[in-house]
């Protein structure tokens, strides 16, 4: 077997105390995912934001990912921002950050 010493006695003390029900199975299950209704209210979200963004009139050039954040919060919908980040790619709703530019000091520390 390929497994390492701590498994194998946490594997062993199961068997003696329970020998007749005892089976090497696979116990982890998969997170359950967001609910329908919460991935809906994210998409919303990130489409009123690309509206914004689209919209020549308004100085606004980036997804503000924290805000939208904040506005599911106050509808008591938690969820984290790297979350709304990975549905903003699924959604073609995501501009990666552009490179940052080195300041002179850096430049001449070359």
């Amino acid at each position: 077997m390929d497994i390492d010493r701590g498994r194998f006695f946490a594997l062993l003390n199961k068997y003696l105390h329970e020998p007749n029900g005892f089976c090497i199975t696979y116990e982890r299950a998969s997170r359950p995912g967001l609910p329908a209704c919460v991935d809906t209210e994210i998409g919303k979200e990130l489409m009123l934001e690309k509206n914004l963004i689209d919209d020549c009139t308004l100085p606004i050039a980036n997804y503000n990912y924290a805000a939208i954040r904040g506005r599911l919060i106050k509808r008591d919908i938690r969820v984290s921002s790297p979350t709304i980040v990975a549905r903003a790619k699924s959604l073609g709703c995501y501009q990666p950050y552009p490179k940052r530019r080195c300041s002179t000091y850096e430049k001449n520390q070359r």
